[in-house]
């Protein structure tokens, strides 16, 4: 989407009002960088998943292990966050560095709301995770 405005200030030395004029491009709720015809056809891949075995049956093809357990834990973050823990409490649940939680919590404040739509859709307002070590390939360890 395109738009132009006209802005009228006072900014003028006279006292009088200018008349300004500029022109930008809008992207809602999406990264201009990210959206391309193969990002399209994996999301629209993943919307065509049918049920939970179908999705683990995909990821485990097209991630590795610890990129699947690292999206799992944002997640799981974003909605330790929605339900008010602190990064401290989070981080010792979870094994999650202080970085990640930030990572997400800005994605919560500032992002395109997609933390928000997925934990509204599961019907996830917090979670409250078994307290384990991690190591950073997010396998449990013996610590």
């Amino acid at each position: 989407m395109s738009y132009h405005f006209r802005v009228f200030d006072r900014s003028s030395a006279d006292g009088l009002f200018s008349l300004h004029s500029a022109s930008f491009e809008v992207i809602i709720g999406m990264n201009g960088k990210l959206r391309d015809d193969s990002t399209d056809m994996l999301f629209q891949g993943i919307l065509s998943l049918k049920n939970l075995d179908e999705c683990y049956a995909l990821f485990e093809d097209i991630c590795t292990i610890a990129e699947i357990k690292s999206l799992a834990q944002r997640l799981q973050v974003a909605a330790m966050l929605r339900g008010g823990k602190t990064y401290t409490e989070i981080c010792d649940l979870t094994g999650v560095s202080t970085a990640t939680i930030s990572r997400v919590n800005r994605s919560l404040e500032y992002g395109a709301d997609g933390y928000k739509i997925v934990l509204d859709n599961l019907g996830i307002e917090e979670i409250h995770p078994d307290k384990h070590n991690h190591d950073k390939t997010g396998k449990e360890s013996d610590k």
